[in-house]
């Protein structure tokens, strides 16, 4: 029987918060990557002084399109350490000359005790160019922008607790954690039957966590527009109640499609996986361009402008509404024989 492992931790079967879960999308990745077929040589060179950037920025954001070149970082051999340092400035990604006309590629340790150091070798690997190979890497390309969409909502869960009334409680997170319930179930056993049975409820109750959040969301945003509309009579308690709700929704409409799209992958349910992102697509997309204001102000625009920042979370929903804009691009197409680079590590 073929494996099935989605819940990852002790804190996926038993958490109720769903911030504390895995980083679905990251799993989804790791499995596509295996997949897929390298050129034999490695090329050491990164590149150029003037790719310095681009590379930086797809070891930020998981991956860097540009109008010749896809570059993936792969987090399977960049461990989650060195990115986190590299996000928070401790590692620098730089050029390093060993000897004469022999240049490798590296995170370097920035302060502090050995500083200079190189922590990381940095490598870059070719995707072979095939009809195969370039499906994949649209794959991977969607489900780093979904990845990097998950990391902002887990960061924005994380300061927002608050006591949730009973009807949410009751169509959000009952059926969300119902979905995992059945899904710890399909781990469990090594029945075909049962598998299949459980993974179809598990569908089954996370599409009405989904569909809630969905309907709630919709709602929430037009209350938020008429609550945010005039900013004498404001009440700012609840401006911040219904951007917590919207959050919340956001956040889980994330989180099922993790664990629908990992869901479908291990039945080989392909038509299921394309119909599926293109409703999420859709779902994100109306989010973060349509008008629900008297001014043509979008959900994502009144999050944006009245979200209280702090210096961590600068500028929130701005980022998010580009990593939704670029995840919606690459939905509708990528361009086909352009050469893709995995970047490596190794340290």
């Amino acid at each position: 029987m073929q494996e099935l492992r989605i819940l990852n931790t002790e804190t996926d079967f038993t958490t109720n918060d769903i911030s504390k879960m895995s980083d679905f999308f990251g799993l989804y990745i790791n499995d596509l990557r295996k997949s897929i077929e390298f050129e034999n040589a490695v090329d050491s060179s990164i590149g150029s002084v003037a790719t310095v950037g681009i590379i930086a920025e797809a070891l930020r954001f998981g991956q860097n399109i540009n109008p010749s070149v896809n570059y993936v970082a792969d987090f399977s051999t960049l461990p989650k350490e060195a990115l986190e340092q590299f996000k928070n400035g401790e590692l620098v990604f730089q050029n390093s000359h060993i000897a004469p006309g022999n240049v490798t590629n590296c995170l370097v340790l920035k302060n502090g005790k050995g500083a200079g150091k190189i922590k990381y070798n940095l490598s870059l690997k070719e995707v072979k160019n095939t009809p195969n190979n370039a499906e994949i890497v649209k794959n991977i390309l969607i489900m780093m922008q979904l990845k990097q969409i998950n990391e902002k909502l887990d960061s924005l869960y994380d300061m927002m607790n608050y006591q949730n009334k009973m009807i949410r409680n009751q169509g959000l997170f009952t059926p969300f954690f119902e979905g995992v319930h059945y899904i710890g179930n399909a781990q469990g056993t090594n029945i075909e039957e049962e598998r299949v049975k459980y993974l179809d409820k598990a569908i089954e109750y996370l599409n009405k966590a989904y569909e809630f959040a969905s309907l709630d969301l919709v709602d929430c945003s037009g209350i938020l527009a008429q609550k945010t509309k005039n900013p004498i009579l404001r009440k700012h308690n609840d401006v911040r109640k219904y951007m917590i709700y919207m959050s919340e929704d956001i956040n889980v409409i994330n989180k099922c499609a993790g664990l629908q799209l990992l869901i479908y992958r291990y039945q080989k349910k392909e038509e299921e996986t394309e119909v599926f992102k293109l409703r999420y697509a859709s779902r994100m997309y109306s989010l973060v361009n349509e008008a629900v204001g008297v001014n043509g102000e979008t959900a994502i625009g009144i999050l944006q402008d009245n979200y209280p920042y702090r210096k961590e979370n600068n500028n929130m929903w701005y980022e998010f509404y580009n990593r939704v804009i670029e995840f919606k691009k690459i939905c509708d197409g990528i361009e086909d024989n352009k050469k893709t680079f995995y970047i490596c590590g190794e340290a």
